[in-house]
């Protein structure tokens, strides 16, 4: 039996990660259109319809550092992430662990189609974490706001809300058996 940190939103859980922008409108269309088991195909025209619709309001995200201090960061994208790959194996903390007793915050400095397709290629090539337009942090509690129009957020691939959130990390919250060719130490 392994044991997972989970991610908290009030009275709501999510395992894997949250996402707050261009991501979570997609993932808000294809579930407002849908009928049916969704497949990758089903993905298209809501990518292609958030493509021209969606204007990547500016999202804060602000936190506590380890002595105290008031931080945030800003830009158009959100992830956090307690796994260090989501779909399609996509890496946006490469050192996330879900026994860690940390969420690893993934903030993108800019919004727009060529961005977005640029760092898609990052993601790709396992190099978001090394550009200078990118930030990782760890966490343990940090809020997450629009400052510019309203934001959808999304969990674990379900729409959940708009911001703003508060969020905190919840050590050893879910048991499971996982595989040990996984690789996650058990708690």
């Amino acid at each position: 039996m392994t044991t997972f940190d989970v991610g908290k939103i009030g009275d709501s859980l999510f395992l894997l990660m949250l996402g707050a922008g261009f991501d979570a409108h997609v993932v808000r269309q294809v579930h407002q259109e849908r009928s049916g088991h969704i497949s990758r195909f089903t993905y298209l025209k809501p990518i292609w319809q958030s493509i021209r619709r969606y204007r990547y309001p500016d999202i804060r995200v602000s936190w506590e550092d380890e002595q105290g201090h008031a931080c945030e960061l800003i830009g158009k994208w959100a992830f956090v992430m307690n796994v260090p790959r989501y779909a399609m194996g996509l890496s946006f903390a490469p050192d996330a662990s879900p026994t860690d007793g940390y969420l690893d915050i993934c903030v993108l400095n800019r919004g727009g189609l060529f961005s977005g397709i640029d760092y898609f290629r990052s993601l790709i090539f396992g190099r978001i974490d090394k550009r200078t337009d990118a930030t990782v942090i760890q966490v343990k509690k940090a809020t997450i706001e629009s400052l510019s129009g309203e934001v959808p957020y999304q969990t674990d691939g379900d729409p959940h809300g708009e911001l703003p959130i508060e969020l905190e990390v919840v050590p050893g919250r879910f048991q499971c058996f996982v595989p040990k060719s996984f690789g996650i130490s058990k708690k």
